[in-house]
């Protein structure tokens, strides 16, 4: 999201007095090796990820907390937790990224050996020889207006 502080202030305004609400954003950037690939990839290629917030930027606890609090919500409890999306190749994890817009205005050709690449350096770290789940973490909050 472009402005966490309009979005959350956005839920608090319409959840009901006492109502809960629960976020979630992505984890520490260590132990979310499958979201840091596809910018890796495409820093070989010369290509900067957008200039905007990174993904990881509500991913501290403590800040998450603090925000929430500064918009009227109380008893904020945070957590991280492993999540665990089945992917079997390359293939499918360049595709269920490119439902996104990380790759819009990217030529045809360039994004063509942008997925030969990713794919080739997926199925060395986490392809048929490796014991390595795929894995990613999230940051959960859960408050109270």
């Amino acid at each position: 999201m472009s402005n966490h502080s309009n979005q959350i202030s956005e839920a608090f305004r319409v959840l009901k007095r006492g109502g809960q609400a629960a976020f979630s954003v992505w984890g520490r950037r260590e132990n979310c090796a499958i979201f840091t690939l596809i910018p890796e990839i495409l820093k070989w290629f010369g290509i900067e990820s957008p200039p905007s917030k990174s993904a990881f930027h509500l991913n501290d606890d403590k800040y998450l907390r603090n925000e929430l609090l500064k918009a009227g919500f109380s008893n904020v409890k945070t957590y991280y937790t492993p999540a665990n999306k089945t992917f079997f190749t390359g293939e499918s994890v360049f595709e269920w990224f490119s439902q996104g817009t990380m790759f819009k205005g990217i030529e045809e050709n360039l994004l063509n050996d942008i997925k030969k690449e990713f794919i080739a350096e997926f199925d060395k770290r986490f392809g048929p020889e490796s014991t390595d789940f795929i894995t990613f973490e999230a940051l959960v909050a859960i408050c109270v207006k």
